[in-house]
């Protein structure tokens, strides 16, 4: 993934793992400008209350740190915004294949 504003460009590296059993899909970093970055999409079921279709939830906890204090004061606010615009088109995605969020 290739994250960037103005003159400031980074490139990073992760390994996505579908696990089918548990629902799950887990991304974890391999290599760029973080210490640390794991993210995991969990998709679980909920009934309807009203006897209507039942509905998926979908969860997307990420967490990070650059490696640099100085970008991460640079970017940090730019990365939460990426990341927000990519859980984003996740959901309009999927409005748009399954019908309403």
């Amino acid at each position: 993934m290739e994250v960037g504003f103005k003159a400031i460009c980074e490139r990073f590296t992760s390994r996505v793992t579908c696990n089918s059993e548990k629902n799950e899909i887990l991304v974890e970093y391999v290599n760029g400008p973080f210490k640390k970055m794991e993210s995991r999409w969990s998709f679980l079921d909920e009934p309807s209350d009203n006897g209507g279709p039942a509905r998926s939830i979908v969860e997307f906890p990420i967490s990070y740190e650059l490696k640099s204090v100085a970008l991460g004061l640079v970017m940090g606010a730019m990365f939460d915004a990426a990341f927000q615009k990519y859980a984003d088109a996740f959901a309009k995605r999927a409005e748009d294949v399954y019908g309403q969020r």
